[in-house]
C-alpha cells in the first residue's frame, strides 16, 4: 500500500476510536456481543416477514444477555463454593468473610454479562443472590462437622498419653496428672482449627 493510504487510514482509524460512540439503546451501551445478538434478532424478523422493533429485539437479547450472565455467575459460585469447601475447617468469622467474598465476586462476574436497564437486570441479580445466598448453611454445617473430625482426631492423639499413663497406674499424686492435662488443653488449643464452638465442644468431651 502506498504510504499517503496507509497515512489516512491511520487518521481514519484514530476519528473512529476518537469520534464514534457506542451503540445505546434506551441509554444502554450495546456490547459488540449484544450488537451481534441484536443484528440476529432483526434478520430472524425479516424472515419471518415482520418489521422489526428495536425495543422489543433489544428486550429479547437483555433477557437472554441477563439469562447467560446468571448462569455464568452461578458456575462461577458454584466453583468458588467447592474451592472454600476444600480449604474447611476455618474459624467462622474467616469462613464468613469468604462468602461475603464469593457473594461480591459472583455479582461483579455477573454485571460484567448482563445485558439491560436496572429494571431487566433486577430480577436475574436477585435470583443470583438468593442462589449464593443458599450457599451459607451447607457451608456452616460442613465447616462445623470437618471442625469436630479434626479436632476429635487431635484430641484423640493428644490423650493417648495420659490414657496410657492410667491405664499404667503411673500417676503418683493428682499434680502430676492435672499438669498433664494443663499441657493437654495447651497442645489441643494451639494446634485445632475450625469454629471455635465446635473446638471447645470437642475439648470439653475429653476433660
Amino acid at each position: 500500500l502506498r504510504p499517503e493510504f496507509r497515512g489516512q487510514l491511520v487518521q481514519l482509524r484514530r476519528k473512529v476510536f476518537r469520534d464514534a460512540e457506542p451503540k445505546a439503546v434506551n441509554g444502554q451501551k450495546v456490547t459488540g456481543k449484544g450488537l451481534v445478538r441484536l443484528m440476529d434478532e432483526f434478520v430472524e424478523a425479516f424472515n419471518a416477514g415482520r418489521v422489526p422493533s428495536v425495543t422489543t429485539a433489544w428486550a429479547s437479547v437483555s433477557a437472554s444477555e441477563c439469562q447467560r450472565a446468571l448462569d455464568e455467575a452461578t458456575v462461577f459460585a458454584e466453583a468458588s463454593k467447592a474451592s472454600l469447601l476444600a480449604q474447611l475447617p476455618m474459624p467462622a468469622p474467616e469462613m464468613t468473610k469468604a462468602l461475603v467474598k464469593l457473594k461480591v465476586d459472583a455479582l461483579a462476574k455477573f454485571r460484567s454479562i448482563a445485558l439491560g436497564d436496572e429494571s431487566a437486570v433486577k430480577q436475574y441479580r436477585e435470583d443470583l443472590s438468593e442462589r449464593v445466598d443458599s450457599f451459607a448453611g451447607p457451608v456452616v454445617g460442613e465447616n462445623s462437622r470437618r471442625t469436630k473430625e479434626v479436632c476429635e482426631e487431635l484430641a484423640a492423639d493428644l490423650w493417648r498419653p495420659l490414657k496410657r499413663k492410667l491405664e499404667m497406674q503411673e500417676y503418683q499424686d493428682e499434680a502430676g496428672f492435672e499438669a498433664d492435662i494443663k499441657e493437654f488443653e495447651g497442645h489441643y488449643k494451639e494446634r485445632a482449627r475450625g469454629d471455635d464452638t465446635t473446638v471447645n465442644a470437642v475439648l470439653t468431651q475429653f476433660l
